[in-house]
């Protein structure tokens, strides 16, 4: 999977403003988050060049449901521009000039990032759409203000996020699921146990080795060759 490389992150209460509780935290019922992403085409981004890379943009609308769950509304790409900053209200209309074509690679990695982006946009709602409740029962939203979250707590709402984001097995999840394994599986040679460790601790073996499964059959893994027990498992003594 290709690394994403972001100028910035911005999210924004969505109308209505309904109030939904998320973890330890509350949320907008609807909110939209816009992340500009670096559009490097490959190339190598460093401290020293990356503000000469233009930007294409992904604004999403999200709904908070409970039990900390997080879905996708609505997806919009924008092509490539030069990085003029974020206006959090507008009353223009949309400009398309200066604006580029949206790449095939822009939709792939859009679709390969997905639990990746919706986890950036809870953390960065969290810390900075601030829920305010008024003396009259009624309650507003402080935008681009600041919560000061622990590291470990961030890490804990982004995997939450992720595993919600896979509730639908789709290609998506598969072709993210393939990379983590062949990293694992290069990196231990026992990539089920691996990954029941480092990235589904809440899951089974056997619901990991039947990911697996499904992958190879999908194509996203290679296939085992026929009579060739997977790497991923061992044989008691004598058996």
């Amino acid at each position: 999977m290709e690394l994403l490389h972001t100028r910035g992150i911005f999210t924004e209460p969505h109308t209505p403003l309904s109030p939904v509780k998320f973890r330890d935290h509350v949320l907008p019922e609807f909110f939209t988050c816009t992340a500009y992403l670096i559009d490097n085409q490959g190339k190598k981004v460093t401290n020293e060049n990356f503000k000469t890379f233009k930007v294409w943009s992904i604004e999403l609308l999200l709904k908070t449901s409970k039990g900390d769950h997080v879905e996708v509304i609505r997806t919009t790409i924008l092509g490539s521009r030069k990085f003029t900053g974020h206006t959090v209200v507008t009353t223009k209309s949309f400009d398309p000039v200066g604006y580029g074509a949206v790449q095939v690679r822009h939709y792939d990695l859009a679709r390969e990032n997905r639990s990746r982006l919706m986890a950036y946009a809870v953390q960065v709602a969290i810390m900075s759409n601030i829920y305010k409740k008024k003396k009259d029962g009624g309650h507003s939203w402080e935008i681009g203000g600041r919560k000061d979250i622990s590291e470990a707590e961030l890490t804990a709402i982004s995997k939450s996020v992720s595993d919600s984001a896979y509730v639908r097995l789709d290609d998506a999840f598969y072709r993210d699921f393939s990379e983590k394994y062949l990293i694992a599986e290069r990196a231990t040679g026992t990539p089920i146990q691996e990954l029941s460790h480092t990235e589904y601790p809440g899951k089974d073996l056997k619901t990991i080795q039947r990911w697996a499964t499904t992958a190879r059959r999908k194509g996203f893994l290679p296939k085992t060759s026929p009579g060739k027990a997977s790497s991923s498992t061992t044989r008691k003594k004598g058996k």
